[in-house]
Order: C-alpha cells, then sequence, then structure tokens
C-alpha cells in the first residue's frame, strides 16, 4: 500500500493539519472515582458533603466550559424516605450549591423505596482561571429518615472545552 504524502510532502515535514480538518475542543480531563465499598449516610434535612471525592480542576482560559460527568448509586434506605443530591462547586473558598443538570436538578427522590444509579452531565462555565473544586453532597428530604450514598459507585469526569463548549 502507498503512502500518499499531501502537497508532495514527507510525513515529518507536516507541521500542521488543513484549516478544515476539525483539531478537537478538549483542553484537559481529570476524573475521580472511590474504589472502596465504603457508604456514606445521613438523616440530616442539610447537605452533607460526601468526604475525599472532590474533583480539582484549574481552567487554562476563563472563557472556557467544563462538561461535567457524574455516576453514582443511592439508596433512600425505606419506604417514604427521600434523598436529594447535587454537585456543588468551590471556586477561592466560596461554595455553590446545585450546578443543574441538564434535564434535571441533580437527584431528589421521594417515593417507596429507591436502589439506583444515576448519571448526570453538567455544563459550568466558571469564568475563571482560579481552581475549581467539585464536590457532591446529599441529604434527606423525609423528616430525619436515613438516606444512603454509596462511594464506591462514585465516579466524576470533567473535560475542559475550548470557548463555547460546543
Amino acid at each position: 500500500m502507498a503512502i500518499i504524502k499531501p502537497n508532495n510532502n514527507t510525513i515529518s515535514a507536516i507541521t500542521a493539519l488543513p484549516a478544515a480538518i476539525p483539531t478537537g475542543k478538549i483542553i484537559q480531563v481529570k476524573s475521580k472515582r472511590d474504589n472502596s465499598l465504603n457508604q456514606a449516610n445521613t438523616t440530616s434535612g442539610s447537605f452533607q458533603d460526601v468526604s475525599d471525592l472532590d474533583l480539582l480542576i484549574t481552567p487554562s482560559s476563563a472563557s472556557n466550559y467544563m462538561q461535567i460527568f457524574v455516576m453514582y448509586h443511592l439508596d433512600t434506605g425505606g419506604t417514604g424516605h427521600g434523598l436529594i443530591g447535587e454537585l456543588s462547586w468551590i471556586i477561592g473558598g466560596t461554595q455553590n450549591q446545585d450546578l443543574h443538570g441538564i434535564g434535571n436538578r441533580s437527584t431528589d427522590i421521594h417515593s417507596n423505596r429507591t436502589n439506583t444509579w444515576q448519571t448526570h452531565v453538567y455544563y459550568h462555565n466558571p469564568n475563571t482561571t482560579s481552581e475549581i473544586t467539585y464536590r457532591f453532597q446529599f441529604k434527606s428530604d423525609s423528616n430525619g429518615q436515613i438516606v444512603y450514598f454509596n462511594r464506591g459507585a462514585y465516579h466524576i469526569l470533567v473535560n475542559e472545552l475550548s470557548g463555547t463548549g460546543a
């Protein structure tokens, strides 16, 4: 099979792709997961941080977007128990709550006992080049009933996308 040489150049002489060929928009990728079989639980009606699962990323440009995938498992613990989970972010020590996922408000379950896997996708334009911490939080939504977050099933993946993130 012959090697085709663009514009009669050798392969080593090519220093850039033609403008018509897309070169991608992902600037950096970070991920974090918990490989333990540990579980976090709460009866609190206030959001509780899921410890040691923070993902830290520093954007290379303030105009870039973060594309965030969060996968996890939860259990409402019993019939009539409710659970609310959300992805928060921290910049410069200030924690902001509920990043709002695409098509939903993170997790809000209140029904018969629910034992489920969740996957959420977020787009975030933090408009900063300071380090960002993404942190999952959850709380009981059922008058102090216990709810569970299965840490071992947690995985967060963040892609920094150039420009509009499109």
